[in-house]
């Protein structure tokens, strides 16, 4: 998982994080925080390669709404590496949680342990 800011400060290791898919406000699953790196788009792609969400890397270039130039091979991103990653049998709707998420909220939003706890004893992270 990559942003566009070489700069995370939301969580220590071994925390959960969850993926909220944009646009939509479902939350569709959750990885245990292992890292964060600061890498130029050009090294994401070589260590990483498709592991970054795209085939190619023109491709995630065009994720990163960067132009396919020199300048953006360069540009720094920072890479949030996550594992032990559990995707949801159903997404959950962000406003069913007893969890308080502003309209605007996209990432790094920082919740107590307690509403962790809830989030990660919802039936949408049972295993079958």
């Amino acid at each position: 998982m990559w942003i566009r800011k070489p700069v995370f400060k939301a969580v220590t290791i071994g925390s959960p994080i969850f993926f909220l898919e944009k646009g939509s406000r479902l939350i569709r699953g959750f990885g245990l925080f292992e890292k964060f790196e600061i890498n130029s788009t050009i090294n994401c792609w070589n260590k990483y390669g498709s592991s970054n969400g795209a085939a190619t890397f023109e491709e995630f270039l065009g994720a990163l709404n960067f132009p396919n130039q020199e300048i953006s091979h360069q540009q720094l991103l920072g890479c949030i590496l996550v594992k032990n990653v559990v995707w949801s049998l159903s997404p959950l709707p962000i406003n069913q949680l007893l969890v308080e998420f502003s309209k605007s909220t996209v990432s790094g939003k920082r919740i107590n342990k307690d509403a962790v706890n809830t989030m990660l004893k919802s039936p949408m992270f049972s295993i079958e």
